[in-house]
């Protein structure tokens, strides 16, 4: 089979990370495929380096108009049997280019939003030769909601690599000693993502839990915001804003405690490789998450948007480190049955097949 990816996202986050899996899984079955990515796009970078046919768009303000004719001509070349567009602005694209070429679509879907159904997503959202891919049961209910036939929408989840070795490492941060309770996460600094709640929840801590420290690694544009909170709150000495690190298992196996504060969630996708990793997560009950995190079972879950459900659950999990690693092991074994590279790859080819059989 050969597959044409198109992935618009212009920064390396989980997403883009899924696509470089799916696209190992593939490969690793002998099905050829080549990826479509905005110009300077660093997913090309890995990509490349795994073997694979990148092709850069020039998809800026500028140039939208050009980047149809030009994934049109890469369909025309190719010849894929699907096109595999990987979100909202690839399936707007793929759309377009794929009109009069009539190539059967499967498109994915990771956010945990509503359709916008104006007169342009009905066109797209309901073109003939096309099924999608939800990330998870809960984005899936949001889709038939909106108006997409269930009987069209396959739940793919996310996948972490097993190849990564289990096990926790000494902490990056001098600044945070071995016998503090270190929680950390990872996100985009914007308002779904719920780290004023985490940056709440270490305010009130401060003397319940003084052992307690907190890294939150990420950009966005609430990182101002938050760093005068902050400071406000005078925790400048147990929380910490740092950029996104290099590699991500290191970052995460010097934690005692994974945090996914989150208001809207897809799925999660962070939170397996937490698990992977052998760290204790905690999550809000947003979203997609309940899938992945059983509560008191593979994890934990806290009330979402409520900072006093994640204070409690934090100090809780400070003072009862038996507890908390209690459920490393369930995780584990969830991760390795459910969320391997070849059960997505499966599940992808499944959904190629039922458009193929169906065009």
């Amino acid at each position: 089979m050969k597959i044409l990816h198109l992935d618009t996202g212009r920064t390396l986050r989980g997403g883009q990370q899924q696509v470089l899996f799916l696209m190992q899984g593939l490969a690793s079955r002998g099905h050829s495929q080549i990826l479509l990515i905005p110009s300077g796009a660093p997913s090309g970078v890995q990509a490349r380096r795994a073997g694979f046919l990148v092709t850069e768009i020039p998809l800026g303000p500028l140039a939208n108009l050009a980047a149809v004719p030009r994934i049109r001509t890469m369909i025309q070349r190719f010849q894929p049997d699907v096109l595999h567009l990987h979100d909202a602005r690839a399936h707007g694209f793929g759309y377009l280019a794929n009109r009069t070429l009539m190539r059967p679509m499967v498109v994915s879907r990771r956010v945990a939003f509503p359709l916008r159904m104006n007169y342009w997503s009905r066109y797209k959202y309901f073109a003939l030769q096309q099924r999608f891919i939800a990330v998870s049961l809960y984005v899936k209910g949001l889709m038939v909601q909106s108006g997409i036939p269930a009987q069209l929408i396959d739940v793919v989840y996310d996948c972490v690599d097993l190849t990564l070795q289990r096990g926790r490492k000494s902490r990056e941060k001098p600044s945070v000693s071995a016998d503090q309770f270190l929680v950390g996460t990872v996100g985009a600094l914007e308002p779904e993502k719920g780290h004023d709640l985490l940056i709440e929840a270490m305010g009130r801590l401060r003397s319940a839990l003084p052992h307690c420290r907190c890294i939150i690694a990420g950009e966005g544009s609430l990182r101002p915001r938050f760093q005068a909170r902050i400071a406000a709150l005078q925790i400048e000495d147990t929380v910490q804003i740092i950029s996104p690190p290099d590699s991500l298992t290191d970052f995460l196996r010097g934690m005692d405690l994974f945090v996914l504060p989150s208001r809207v969630e897809g799925l999660g996708s962070i939170i397996l490789l937490a698990m992977r990793c052998g760290i204790p997560v905690l999550a809000s009950n947003a979203g997609g998450i309940p899938e992945l995190v059983e509560d008191n079972a593979t994890g934990f879950l806290f009330e979402k948007d409520e900072a006093g459900a994640l204070t409690q659950s934090l100090r809780t999990l400070g003072e009862n480190p038996a507890q908390r690693n209690s459920v490393i092991e369930r995780a584990a074994a969830k991760i390795s049955d459910q969320f391997s590279i070849e059960a997505m790859t499966e599940a992808t080819l499944g959904c190629y097949q039922r458009v193929l059989a169906a065009s």
